[in-house]
């Protein structure tokens, strides 16, 4: 499914294991993982996590994106749902719905769509 060169990369460090996309990797369709997952390539569909996912600056999602908590660098495309904490840091740019337990959006990020707070449930 993955050339070498394109190889989801399956990592583990003293916080435990987590999954890397890498820059030259694109998927089409979901994505599901119980472990901290990040994106530096591209991903049309959906993400799903029971734990974090991190968007990288450059990489692109056009899908919705769920997981305890989500660090945005990059661009999103769909709607955000973090049982945590949405962070949208100054390269963000994201088209869709932001709902989470709390959100934090650095000057300079671009947001178009609404968002809400909401507690976990």
């Amino acid at each position: 499914m993955f050339s070498k060169s394109e190889e989801a990369t399956h990592m583990t460090s003293s916080e435990g294991s987590h999954t890397v996309i890498g820059t030259t990797v694109h998927i089409e369709g979901t994505l599901k993982s119980d472990e901290d997952i990040e994106i530096a390539g591209s991903l049309n569909g959906t993400l799903t996590t029971s734990k974090n996912i991190s968007i990288h600056s450059g990489a692109k999602v056009e899908g919705d994106v769920h997981a305890h908590d989500v660090l945005i660098s990059g661009q999103v495309t769909g709607d955000i749902t973090a049982a945590g904490t949405a962070t949208l840091t100054k390269t963000a740019r994201v088209t869709g719905d932001v709902v989470a337990g709390n959100i934090a959006i650095e000057h300079g990020a671009q947001l178009k769509g609404q968002m809400t707070t909401q507690s976990a449930q």
